[in-house]
């Protein structure tokens, strides 16, 4: 790639407390509202189901959305978790 990418700190899954609202969700991911625990910065975690992605064969997609939402770091707080 040809942009720097932001260091960003290891986040965990245990890092987040999740409310009960479910923002969106799509063929293999949920996307749930969080608030991180120790700064209290709400996030959205978006969770994806690996097996669905591979049986689908959207790795490649997953990658690019990634990429192009870590390019917006302090507009828009994602937070991949994939289960």
């Amino acid at each position: 790639m040809s942009f720097p990418f932001p260091i960003l700190p290891t986040l965990k899954i245990d890092d987040f407390e999740f409310y009960d609202d479910v923002v969106g969700e799509g063929n293999f991911a949920l996307v749930r509202r969080a608030r991180q625990r120790i700064s209290g910065v709400d996030f959205a975690v978006k969770q994806i189901c690996r097996s669905q992605v591979v049986r689908l064969k959207k790795e490649l997609d997953v990658v690019m959305e990634k990429h192009a939402l870590m390019r917006y770091d302090e507009q828009i707080q994602v937070i991949f978790y994939v289960i």
